[in-house]
């Protein structure tokens, strides 16, 4: 698992059609360590979601934890995120490489996404068509 900071923008498109957008902070570090803690807007300011050995989510002072590391639904931002960080070195599939963006292809638990990184292995962006999910990332 690779080790990174980046702010997070994401878009979301959610069953009614209603399109909503947010951001994040993510970090990535040694171990298997990954946390993403919402900054806006201001209903989710504060909300933090993390997996080590577990799952941990808190919001508020309130705090969840679970042994099982995939608590959340499979088609929720921070499960993909999590799926691609976990799973792009060893499963990605090049599709193409043009300058310095490589663009991959990988599943994440039977959600079809595409993603890209820079020329330095840093993942800029991950979207699911399927679930109208879009995420970019800034170092």
């Amino acid at each position: 698992m690779c080790e990174f900071s980046a702010n997070a923008l994401v878009r979301v498109e959610v069953g009614s059609g209603e399109k909503q957008e947010f951001q994040a902070k993510i970090s990535c570090g040694g171990g298997g360590v990954l946390s993403v803690t919402f900054t806006s807007p201001k209903e989710l300011e504060g909300l933090s979601v993390r997996w080590s050995d577990g799952f941990e989510m808190s919001y508020l002072g309130l705090e969840l934890q679970s042994e099982k590391m995939d608590f959340l639904p499979a088609e929720s931002f921070p499960r993909v995120l999590r799926q691609v960080v976990m799973n792009l070195p060893q499963n990605g599939e090049l599709v193409s490489f043009e300058g310095d963006v490589a663009r991959y292809r990988l599943s994440c638990d039977n959600v079809e996404c595409t993603v890209e990184t820079d020329g330095n292995g840093y993942i800029t962006q991950i979207s699911a068509e399927e679930i109208k999910l879009a995420i970019e990332l800034y170092y």
